[in-house]
């Protein structure tokens, strides 16, 4: 069944029931495809990180 056109009525009835054992799919947005892109190439094929930043200071008691 396609819940599209059942929620638009082009299926004559947007009512349909949901057994136990019946598989639902739902197909990925276009930002969770690009999601996964950005995941799979920057993440783990270049292992970019991030850039970041840092600070640090020493403190030295050295009396002249």
């Amino acid at each position: 069944m396609n819940l599209k056109d059942a929620m638009y009525g082009k299926n004559g009835s947007a009512d349909f029931l949901i057994q136990p054992q019946n598989t639902v799919y739902v197909p990925k947005t276009a930002i969770a495809t690009l999601n996964k892109f950005v995941y799979q190439y920057f993440d783990g094929l270049l292992m970019f990180r991030g850039i970041s930043l840092g600070f640090g200071y020493e403190v030295h008691a050295d009396n002249p």
